[in-house]
């Protein structure tokens, strides 16, 4: 009698307080951004490759967050470009009437290129609580260079945690017959975990809603100033100890951009030197080709001339 009381007060137990269960992003569940600040009663909402918090008050997530790993780079699914509400959204997600002659963008969080390892993580990346109005020159612009960025760096160091979102706060504009917030300003970031050293490396950025031809290294900003802005907690149950040197710090020479990479290569003066053994020149473009036929056009300083994507026609 005792044992079926007890089983049905821990039922009772978790139907109220039910536990998220661990989702194919391989994103820490207790690392998520804390309930607290702009994401304040979100709606958490797992996908089976990414993680939401999701803001009823504007409209979409306060944030979203998965890893990132060198393998899922390798693309394997088109772009599906299949736009639509989220299912998962207890009070209805924004949907495509709200974008819809607005003038924005519907500006991915998690972005598609990073979704591109299968077709199931790739159309999960068009649910509109992925999207938020972005100005057409900052979606096209400085925020595509950042997530192609973050992408090398994927690249570089195996695997990265990644979370992005929107600045949320009262008085924004909106679109919408769902008044969907625009943002004036977006951030993302990202942590490195070298399990062998047991160190951890931060990055973090903050960029306003616009065009821009300003270098990304001028708007990075520490992940405590991130969350003095949105009054959210990153990565709360790392140790204090850990927790405070990559979040208070920036470790610049951890997170090599491609604008500062030494070149030694040049697109006007071939040489030898300039060359690769099947006589490439290293111009700071990927040389590889795609299904299309045309020149892939990622950068990239690898040796063989191509991209992590085209890494197998470097081999021919």
């Amino acid at each position: 009698m005792l044992n079926r009381v007890f089983t049905n007060f821990l039922l009772l137990i978790f139907l109220q307080f039910p536990l998220l269960a661990q989702n194919l992003d391989n994103f820490p569940v207790e690392w998520l951004p804390t309930s607290t600040g702009q994401a304040k009663g979100v709606q958490i909402i797992e996908h089976n490759y990414y993680t939401i918090g999701y803001n009823e008050q504007h409209e979409q997530a306060a944030w979203v967050a998965y890893e990132l790993t060198k393998q899922e780079l390798f693309k394997a699914a088109n772009r599906s470009n299949d736009f639509r509400s989220d299912h998962k959204v207890d009070t209805y997600s924004a949907d495509l009437s709200d974008y819809k002659g607005s003038g924005y963008d519907r500006g991915h969080l998690a972005p598609a290129a990073d979704m591109s390892f299968n077709s199931d993580a790739m159309s999960e990346s068009f649910y509109l609580s992925n999207m938020s109005p972005q100005i057409a020159e900052f979606n096209r612009g400085i925020w595509k260079n950042l997530e192609e960025q973050f992408r090398v760096w994927a690249y570089d160091l195996k695997n990265m945690y990644i979370i992005t979102g929107p600045i949320l706060e009262d008085g924004l504009p909106t679109i919408g017959s769902n008044q969907v917030s625009v943002p004036k300003y977006y951030y993302k970031l990202a942590l490195h975990v070298d399990e062998k050293n047991n160190t951890y490396e931060g990055i973090c950025f903050i960029i306003p809603n616009k065009g821009s031809s300003t270098p990304l290294k001028e708007y990075i900003v520490t992940i405590d100033a991130l969350e003095e802005m949105t009054g959210m907690n990153f990565f709360s149950a790392v140790a204090d100890s850990i927790e405070d040197k990559f979040e208070g710090n920036v470790n610049y020479s951890y997170w090599p951009f491609y604008s500062e990479r030494k070149k030694n290569y040049s697109t006007k003066k071939a040489s030898k030197d300039h060359s690769t053994k099947n006589n490439i020149v290293l111009d700071g473009r990927c040389h590889g080709k795609t299904k299309s036929g045309s020149r892939c056009k990622r950068k990239t300083n690898d040796s063989s001339g191509y991209c992590w994507q085209h890494q197998d026609q470097a081999k021919q």
